[in-house]
């Protein structure tokens, strides 16, 4: 759901941008980067500099316009609505490395889905230097196998869950968020403080999966549960219960299990948006929509669609903003 990139800053060298076609698979790269894609770059920012050197010196190159403006709207997510475009790596490289040698290693050792060089010649030499890299080169980005991926998992559903084989499920999870440090979880029926062990369940699976197949390790990873109290005329218990149940029940054994720091939110939701139930990394969110009781009592998936949701997270803002329940 969630391409990762390492992009070469010689793809964004004013030459290119005399050709139309080159501009236009520029253009689309960037916009899929802005859907679900992000960009990985070294711990000491080298290579995010120098990017961001080559695409400002774009900024009064006739087509070349059209690319910084698309590059400013990556750094603006960051910024404006807290989305990370540009994902800091583990890896370092010391002064004289080149360029070249810094974006091979960077692709190899975290194992990025694509590495973005500018023509076919360039990507001959990258392949030799970044063995086992898929490396694409930007004239022929929009009819790549990459773009195609990233598309098909921008614009369709994964199949029903009880339909996947469990190793596609848990492929599909390590992708999605081993570049984040940070895991949300929206879910209004936890609230009920009914059925905590099928929650506990659906989102053990989520969260083992990410902190095992985390980039940064597990030091460096914490999560978020939010869900809201129960109003209905049929609920079985009270809030202040509900609240407790689920704090020792399903945060506290999730805590000790995995060693991850979990924090957890009970909200007021008088105005009731809070129907959604995503799972929200540091670059997309993702819809389930029938919540993280995702497992039937034989272990094996419920029948649930899970896909992308790309406008979520200004939804998701508006939860977490949601009036906090009060235990007094």
């Amino acid at each position: 759901m969630l391409i990762s990139n390492v992009l070469s800053p010689e793809m964004f060298d004013s030459e290119h941008f005399s050709d139309s076609a080159y501009h236009l698979n520029v253009e689309i790269l960037l916009m899929g980067i802005a859907t679900n894609g992000i960009v990985l770059v070294d711990a000491d920012k080298k290579l995010y500099d120098q990017l961001c050197d080559k695409v400002e010196a774009l900024a009064g190159t006739g087509k070349g316009k059209k690319t910084h403006i698309l590059f400013e709207e990556l750094l603006k997510q960051k910024r404006e609505r807290k989305i990370v475009r540009f994902v800091t790596c583990r890896p370092k490289f010391e002064n004289g490395r080149s360029e070249e040698e810094m974006v091979a290693t960077l692709a190899i050792k975290c194992r990025s889905d694509t590495l973005i060089v500018s023509s076919p010649e360039e990507a001959a030499k990258f392949a030799m230097m970044a063995r086992g890299s898929s490396v694409v080169p930007t004239s022929e980005y929009i009819q790549s196998d990459a773009e195609a991926r990233r598309r098909h998992f921008s614009e369709a559903h994964l199949p029903p869950l009880d339909t996947l084989r469990p190793e596609v499920f848990d492929k599909t999870i390590v992708q999605a968020t081993k570049f984040s440090k940070q895991l949300r979880f929206y879910d209004a029926m936890i609230g009920k403080g009914t059925g905590t062990s099928r929650f506990r369940d659906g989102i053990r699976r989520i969260l083992k999966l990410w902190r095992d197949g985390s980039h940064f390790g597990r030091e460096n990873l914490s999560a978020e549960i939010y869900t809201v109290v129960d109003k209905s005329h049929y609920r079985k218990k009270k809030p202040s219960e509900s609240y407790y149940i689920v704090k020792k029940e399903l945060v506290q054994r999730l805590q000790d299990e995995l060693g991850i720091p979990i924090n957890f939110f009970f909200k007021e939701d008088d105005s009731r948006i809070s129907h959604c139930r995503m799972l929200q990394t540091e670059s997309i969110c993702i819809n389930f929509d029938q919540g993280f009781d995702i497992f039937k009592p034989d272990g094996s998936f419920r029948r649930m669609v899970v896909n992308l949701y790309p406008a979520g997270e200004v939804h998701l803002s508006e939860y977490r903003n949601l009036p906090d329940f009060s235990l007094t």
